[in-house]
Parts: structure tokens; sequence; C-alpha cells
């Protein structure tokens, strides 16, 4: 019988697009790279690009927990939903922001 699971990791990437003369930048946030293309639309595919390397190559050297840890240390919010081959898919974790409210004494 095969083990084998499928996840599927959700976080929120910052991305900063910027014309620079003759082509574009975009700052991505994480993992703090910056992908060139000649236009717009070429830069925003080479995020698409990097993140994916960034995603795979982390996850197959350290792992998805490990990832998961690393985004969490930099404040980012993310989820992971694991397809098992043999039944539903299950989430394994969720990541999400919450607001209670609270009374504080005023800092003067």
């Amino acid at each position: 019988m095969d083990s084998t699971q499928t996840a599927t990791i959700n976080f929120d990437a910052q991305v900063s697009l910027e014309q620079r003369g003759e082509h574009w930048a975009a700052y991505i946030e994480p993992p703090g790279a910056t992908v060139y293309g000649d236009t717009e639309a070429a830069a925003r595919a080479r995020v698409d690009e990097a993140l994916d390397f960034f995603v795979a190559s982390l996850v197959d050297e350290i792992g998805l927990e490990r990832f998961r840890r690393y985004l969490d240390a930099h404040g980012v919010r993310n989820s992971v939903v694991v397809s098992n081959p043999n039944g539903p898919s299950d989430k394994m974790r969720e990541t999400r922001p919450v607001s209670f409210p609270v009374k504080v004494a005023a800092v003067a």
C-alpha cells in the first residue's frame, strides 16, 4: 500500500514591483529575493518561478514542519492541507489571525 501524501502549503508572500529603467524588478518576502523581467508580466512570472523553487527546495531539504517553523519565525501566516490518497483531505494545522478586545492602562 502506498502511504504517499501530497501537501499544499498556503502562505502570503509580499511582492513589491518597480520599473527600473528598461526592466522590472520584483522583491519577494519571504524569501527576501529580487527577480527581474523585461516587462511587468515577465517579472511577475519570475516571482512564481522563484517561489516554486524556494518552497520545493527548502521542503525537500529540511522537511515540511521545519519549513513551517521558518515561516512562523518570520511572522508569515501559513496553513497546510494534506491530501491522503486513501481518503479525503485533512487539515494538518491552520494558522489564522484572531483579535480580542482588552482594556489596558494608558502609557504616560
